[in-house]
């Protein structure tokens, strides 16, 4: 891969990683907002709110931690830009295995509620905006020297706005 190619591939990567963010920040203003629910689908917003924030806790969880050899060959991780991988804490960790066993998968840990919580609001926000602020730490440096194409400015804009807002 020539080093144009490699820049642009690492511009879409970027933009990925700040589309995820994004669309976490935007649940958990959503989960803590608490905005009156759809009559007809009474528990359906919150739910996908809370569902989205966990996927993408998930995702971001998982580029800022995970070392490339560790993580699926095709998964972008924080090492391909030469970051080195976040360590979060043992909260941060068994959230993750809390969103695996109860949102990502079907499992029988779901079913019969073994070792793992269901992950509830507080923690939702609690550990999705610690998240957040590691992500957003991570691409304020890379904007110094990646530029994000049309569409990656607009949800870097938006991701801006809720975080200063609601999660700095």
């Amino acid at each position: 891969m020539n080093l144009k190619s490699k820049r642009e591939s690492k511009s879409q990567a970027l933009k990925c990683v700040v589309y995820d963010a994004l669309v976490l920040a935007g649940a958990i203003k959503r989960i803590k907002d608490n905005l009156p629910a759809n009559r007809d689908l009474s528990f359906a917003n919150d739910q996908i709110a809370m569902e989205m924030a966990l996927i993408k806790s998930r995702s971001l969880i998982d580029f800022l931690s995970k070392k490339r050899g560790s993580s699926h060959p095709d998964d972008i991780v924080i090492e391909d830009f030469g970051a080195p991988p976040v360590k979060f804490n043992k909260k941060i960790t068994r959230f993750r295995d809390s969103v695996n066993k109860y949102s990502a998968h079907l499992t029988w840990e779901r079913v019969n509620r073994n070792n793992v919580q269901l992950p509830r609001r507080d923690s939702i926000i609690l550990h999705g905006s610690t998240i957040l602020k590691k992500a957003w730490t991570f691409i304020q440096k890379e904007l110094s020297g990646i530029r994000l194409d049309m569409y990656g400015k607009r949800y870097y804009n938006k991701l801006e706005k809720i975080m200063i807002s609601q999660i700095l």
